[in-house]
């Protein structure tokens, strides 16, 4: 067995850890400065905050609100290129341009003040024809517009003319409405006052639940898109419609991504309008014991520079793109944490990744060589770990003193970040004060001690209980 155990320790050593295979980074190996800084795209970082959940979370850019804003065209109907119009001319006395006199023109009615032309057409060029006054331009004008207009060049021919223009047929004031809509269909703005709901429901509405029926609206070169459960519950976002305005109704499924330590690896669609990073990492059935370091539940995503502004006042764009990587961390060791978790909100596309522990790959180690040597990882697999073990307290929580050795080390009961089993030991930086030579550090950066070299066994609290609890004697190795 002894033969067996220095053999492993060997392969242990010569081999380390870093050809094993991981499911991500560690926290250190994101927080890095010195990593990022030779990567090829950088990215932000926020601890997530009350603060960083609520400017995270409350985007109106996008929305159709911030979009297009909320104030509709109020009753102003703007003519369009293929509309026609009704145009009727009155004049205050008879034996005018348009009204003859009562005894001038058999059938005419006897005191008759005006005159209805047959409807008019607005040609491709924006122009109206009216006689005596010639062309007169209506597109892009209101009614009341093209009345001034026509009375203007009718005066000095008519008898001080009043013109009343209305709309007749419209064709250029409509809406497009397609996609998952009952009757895809052009709508025709009426009093220019409809809203976004009203168009989508005179195309027949949607028999989409609402959450999964997502809103696309084009104006021009703007585009904003929402589920359409925000437009009911949030009356700002059910805009006014305007003249040329693209629909769009379809199911678009929202997600997100779980990777790393959780328990589950997974897309994740979104069951509602709304996803916090709470329910995300209940949805993977939490964090995995043995693998997850709570400090380190990181959120991916792609931020617009205004956010980043918002969250880190006075900070420029060293790549001027119009989206920024951004990686949002949450610390699960507080209570805190948890109540952040219930207040972020995720987004469509974000990734959820769950930092492997520092300890994670020595403990794949450990596995790895103890199938291959018929070792266990409990007892047997502390032994092999006895002679460089990673002691800093930076990787350790649930410390307890448990007494003071002859030298005046502490011996504490402890559980490594991301496991439950409890083990009892020494603490490097403590360690380094009396027996510098006894401590390492690793490529990792974090301390390791040598127990050989203390004279000191390594072994799990269950253990020590089981021979007795005694506080061991330091017997330090002679080399």
């Amino acid at each position: 067995m002894l033969n067996k155990l220095a053999i492993a320790a060997l392969l242990l050593t010569l081999t380390g850890c870093s050809g094993l295979p991981a499911g991500g980074p560690t926290s250190a190996e994101l927080l890095a400065p010195d990593e990022a800084s030779k990567a090829p795209f950088y990215y932000e970082l926020f601890d997530i905050t009350a603060d960083v959940a609520r400017i995270a979370g409350a985007r109106t850019d996008d929305t159709f609100a911030g979009r297009f804003g909320g104030r509709g065209a109020g009753n102003r109907v703007i003519i369009g290129r293929g509309d026609t119009l009704s145009v009727s001319i009155f004049e205050a006395a008879n034996g005018g341009l348009f009204t003859p006199s009562a005894d001038a023109a058999a059938g005419a009615a006897a005191g008759a003040k005006n005159v209805t032309l047959p409807q008019v057409l607005v040609d491709t060029h924006g122009f109206i024809h009216v006689p005596y006054a010639d062309q007169i331009e209506a597109a892009g004008r209101t009614p009341r517009e093209i009345e001034a207009a026509i009375e203007d060049k009718l005066k000095g021919r008519a008898i001080e003319p009043q013109v009343i223009v209305s709309l007749a047929t419209d064709r250029s004031a409509l809406v497009t409405v397609s996609g998952e809509v009952k009757t895809p269909s052009r709508l025709p703005i009426v009093t220019a006052n409809e809203r976004l709901l009203d168009a989508i429901s005179e195309a027949g509405g949607t028999a989409l639940r609402p959450f999964e029926a997502t809103v696309t609206v084009v104006r021009g070169d703007k585009r904003a898109t929402a589920s359409l459960k925000t437009v009911f519950d949030d009356p700002r976002q059910n805009v006014f419609i305007r003249a040329g305005d693209t629909i769009l109704v379809q199911r678009r499924q929202r997600s997100i991504t779980i990777l790393g330590a959780e328990t589950l690896n997974k897309q994740l669609p979104f069951d509602n309008d709304t996803l916090t990073l709470a329910e995300a990492i209940g949805s993977a059935s939490g964090l995995e014991d043995t693998r997850a370091t709570p400090e380190g539940v990181y959120v991916f995503r792609y931020e617009r520079p205004e956010i980043i502004r918002r969250m880190r006042p006075g900070w420029t764009d060293p790549s001027q793109h119009s989206l920024i990587p951004t990686l949002y961390r949450l610390d699960m060791r507080v209570a805190q944490g948890y109540f952040l978790a219930q207040q972020f909100q995720l987004r469509d596309h974000d990734l959820v990744f769950a930092a492997n522990a520092t300890g994670t790959e020595y403990m794949k180690s450990l596995q790895l060589v103890g199938a291959a040597f018929g070792i266990g990882t409990g007892a047997a697999g502390v032994a092999l770990a006895a002679g460089n073990v990673k002691s800093d307290v930076r990787l350790k929580h649930d410390i307890v003193l448990l007494g003071r050795l002859d030298d005046g080390l502490g011996y504490y009961r402890f559980t490594y970040n991301g496991g439950h089993t409890a083990y009892v030991g020494v603490m490097a930086q403590e360690v380094q004060t009396v027996m510098p030579s006894a401590v390492s550090r690793g490529a990792d950066g974090y301390l390791r001690v040598s127990y050989d070299k203390l004279g000191l066994p390594f072994e799990t609290y269950g253990q020590w209980l089981a021979t007795g609890a005694r506080l061991p004697a330091v017997t330090p190795a002679v080399h």
